[in-house]
């Protein structure tokens, strides 16, 4: 990890472990995401750093979550998390795209909120939206030949009006907001310095990403997990409404009886 950021732009995250007695490792949920501004190697391999603090973060609950929690009105389900790269002298470009049909859920209302962790300017690439293009067409995002692309095809992109994309620049600590069926993509960083950007994604709690389909289920143990409030397990299909059973994913399903409410009348 030290040797990947001293490649790149020197920035990573560092979380403290609490002292216990069972000697289990458990972490602070608070984390601090820093520039490298002094590295010396030992000569027994370890590395000596001093870390500068850029922002903190919390462990699935923080300001992204309450940020979330605000724009879809109540509850919501985490989705996943990732740092995005893109390196400077000709950080790749991201072709227009939209999220949804990586990861599809029950409804539209996943929405990603991204963080610059550096200062972003029109020569590093930065995300560019089309306003409005969430409530326009679903994209077929694979190749003639059937193979994924993960990208609009060049027949597709020439029906959009790219004159209204906005490209978002700002200061690091800007933030960015996007839904899931909104184009959006990036050019090539051509600046001398690296764009990271933090991107989380969350839905509403009673939306539920479509297992089988793209990267749900491997999003990590903590997918699924609900912030600010808990879940009803209610659900939309079709238009009827219903409650479905507990989450057993993690703890596992109960016992027969307890699975079907076998119980003899009058107990």
């Amino acid at each position: 990890m030290i040797n990947d950021a001293m490649r790149g732009n020197r920035i990573i995250g560092m979380i403290q472990p609490k002292k216990n007695d069972q000697n289990i490792p458990v972490l602070y949920n608070i984390g601090c995401a820093g520039k490298i501004t002094s590295f010396n190697e030992t000569e027994d391999g370890r590395y000596l750093i001093i870390l500068n603090g850029i922002s903190r973060f919390k462990i699935i609950e923080g300001f992204a979550a309450q940020l979330a929690c605000r724009l879809l009105g109540g509850p919501v389900r985490f989705h996943h998390s990732k740092l995005n790269f893109k390196w400077s002298h000709g950080g790749e470009e991201i072709r227009w795209h939209q999220d949804i049909q990586f990861w599809p859920h029950t409804d539209f209302s996943p929405l990603t909120i991204g963080v610059y962790l550096e200062d972003v300017t029109d020569s590093m690439g930065p995300m560019g939206v089309l306003p409005g293009s969430q409530l326009g067409p679903l994209y077929d995002q694979y190749l003639p030949d059937g193979s994924w692309a993960g990208a609009i095809s060049d027949t597709n992109v020439e029906e959009l009006n790219l004159k209204d994309i906005v490209w978002l620049t700002g200061p690091a600590g800007s933030v960015t907001v996007h839904n899931c069926c909104m184009v959006h993509g990036s050019l090539p960083n051509d600046s001398d310095s690296g764009r990271p950007l933090l991107l989380q994604t969350y839905s509403r709690a009673d939306s539920y990403p479509i297992a089988h389909i793209g990267a749900n289920g491997v999003t990590g143990p903590t997918s699924g997990t609900i912030i600010g409030g808990s879940s009803s397990q209610a659900l939309s299909i079709e238009g009827r409404k219903f409650v479905g059973a507990p989450d057993w994913s993690r703890a596992g399903a109960p016992t027969t009886s307890a699975f079907f409410g076998s119980r003899q009348k009058g107990n």
